[in-house]
Formats: structure tokens, sequence, C-alpha cells
């Protein structure tokens, strides 16, 4: 649980870690910035409380830790001081970990005896399998033995709205871009004014490109304090809220593409992002997300179960087949033979 504290020194709201569970836990160093990366603004306007969002963790590793937050600003408080909840796994399961938090921040007025149960309860059971899920105890007491569940479904997609989100915010040319832009390994930031829609977008980047996994640096929502990473060499995944921006040449990357997610324009870009796609895998894939957005009757769970599963069979048709491009020379040893990957496809790359 964190929440901002004033300095009269420096004159600014510093976020410091109010409480935490269980009291072994080694906390992350810096982890309360990134559940308030707008703090040097303030307040914060009303509506981030309830707004769900994504931090992520990276140790020197590289093994990424994920904290779901979710703020709260208590009833009848004359000034806006809110308090962030953040549940840290290992396990990237943005919205299963958004309904324990709808369990959870309802019984912020709850005793401490009762906070700590249900902590108590949930901390002692493992991450679920898909289709798994978790117990914990009624938030009346008085209800006999009923116990309430958290479910994990079998198919993530079908809980997730993060891949919808984006195709909300931009349009399908933006995002052949933006895809094209991660598969070349450069640098991709996202500007908008909305912490949710920051950390949706950018778990959508990770979505997209699911089976692989994203090697390199990502920040959902960067601290102001720590602009200096958008000036890294190396390719990385920011988000940053667009009043925290002072010099907007400063963030403009060398190697990279820039978005706006509040208006759906790229700021700049190389311009050969569509350099690394077949024709073929293109043309597929708008055909896929033309029959997606004519699907007026699905949920919209559906959609983004739809938009996930069109880049898994682009994926498929690139790479399925990889087995048959290895071969072996004369001395035995095995070698890749790269030309020969995909003949019928990777001949012709334009957009």
């Amino acid at each position: 649980m964190v929440t901002p504290s004033y300095d009269r020194h420096q004159n600014l709201y510093n976020p410091y870690i109010k409480f935490s569970y269980p009291d072994s836990l080694a906390v992350p160093f810096g982890v309360e910035n990134f559940c308030f990366p707008d703090s040097t603004h303030w307040p914060p306007p009303l509506q981030t409380a309830g707004e769900p969002y994504t931090i992520v963790l990276t140790d020197s590793k590289g093994d990424r830790m994920y904290g779901y937050c979710h703020r709260v600003v208590p009833e009848g408080a004359q000034t806006c001081i809110p308090i962030t909840y953040c549940l840290l796994s290992r396990h990237r399961a943005a919205e299963f970990y958004n309904k324990l938090l709808n369990v959870m921040v309802p019984r912020h007025g709850a005793s401490v005896s009762q906070r700590l149960a249900l902590l108590d309860c949930l901390h002692k059971q493992p991450f679920p399998s898909p289709g798994g899920f978790v117990e914990f105890p009624p938030e009346n007491l008085g209800n006999g033995n009923k116990v309430n569940k958290v479910q994990r479904l079998l198919d993530e997609s079908l809980e997730d709205f993060d891949l919808k989100g984006l195709f909300e915010r931009l349009n399908e040319t933006v995002i052949l871009h933006v895809l094209g832009t991660v598969l070349l390994e450069r640098k991709l930031i996202f500007v908008s004014q909305d912490l949710s829609a920051l950390s949706l977008c950018i778990d959508a980047v990770q979505s997209m490109m699911y089976p692989f996994v994203w090697q390199h640096k990502i920040v959902p929502i960067l601290p102001q304090s720590m602009k200096e990473i958008s000036s890294a060499y190396t390719p990385f995944i920011l988000g940053l809220l667009s009043k925290n921006v002072e010099d907007w040449n400063s963030i403009y990357p060398d190697q990279g593409m820039l978005v706006d997610l509040d208006s759906g324009e790229v700021l700049y870009s190389v311009g050969d992002e569509s350099t690394i796609l077949p024709r073929c895998s293109v043309s597929k894939l708008m055909s896929d997300w033309e029959v997606i957005v004519n699907i007026t009757q699905q949920a919209e769970t559906a959609h983004n179960a739809l938009y996930s599963e069109s880049f898994m069979r682009m994926f498929v048709d690139l790479c399925g087949h990889y087995e048959q491009n290895i071969h072996y020379s004369d001395s035995g040893h095995k070698y890749f033979d790269v030309i020969q990957l995909s003949p019928t496809c990777l001949v012709d790359r334009q957009i």
C-alpha cells in the first residue's frame, strides 16, 4: 500500500510505502515511485481512482516482476491524497489480479484484523493454473461457511481487453508499424494523459508478440524522476505521461517510434517499419482485422481473443516450419538456411 507524503522543504509530494505484506517481503527498491509516476503533479486527477494499471520491475538479471495497481481515494477526504494498492507477482496476468484487487479494495475500510485475515488467506494459496481459482473469506463473516472464489480462465485472452483497447486508440497501419518496430528491436514510446491507457496499450504490445517475449526494458509508466531512461541507447518499450514531458524534442528516439495514444498520431518514426513483414502476412492480418471489426454481436473479450489469434497465426505461418530450414553441413554441424525460410512469402516485403 503506497501513498504520497508532503515534503515542505522540497515543496512536493514523495510517495512512500505505508504498509507491505508479508513483513518479511523484500520490497523492490523504488517501487513506490512507479506506483505514483504522477506524484510531481499535484493533485492527481480524481478519475485516476479506480483505474487499474500495471507496472513492470526488472532486476539486474533481467527477471521481471509485475505490479498490479488500483488507486483509492478515501471517502470524505477534504484533500485528494490517494492510496495505491499494488500486488507484486512474477506472473503476467493483469485481469486475474485486477479481479483480486476488486475483492481487496472494497475492504479498505475494514478492520486491520479483517484485512490481514484476507491477505493471509490469499498469500497461502499458489498461483492458480488456467481454469483454477483462489478462495477467500466473505466480507461479511456472518455468512457462515460461504467461500468466494476468483478464477483464471482457461484462455486468458478471453478476459483481457488490452489488444481491443490498442485498436480503439490506433488505426491498423499504425499498429502494423508498432509491430514492425518491436520486431526490429527498436525503441517504442507511447505518450498519453491517461495512466490506465498507457498500461493497457503497452500490455497489448506484449500480447501481440505472443508466444515471443520482449527481451529488453519495459516500463509501462515512467516516473518523471527517472526520465533519463528515455535517453538510453538500448531498445525499450516505455510509457510517458504527457504532463511529465518537459521537452518533447528530448524524447524523440533516435532509432524507434513515438506514438501519442490520445490523438492516435505517430509523432516520430524511422520510416522503414513496414519492411520487416512480408506483404502476404500484412494482407492476412488486415483481412482478419476487418472481419473482427464487423463482428458486432460478439462480446468485447471475444474481440480481444480474435485479435490475439490473428497475431499468433501470423507467427505460426512465418516460423512454424522452421525445422525444415535446419540442415547439416558435410562436417555434421547444424546450420539454419534463412533464404529458404518462407520462399512463397518472404521474397516480397512491403506494406
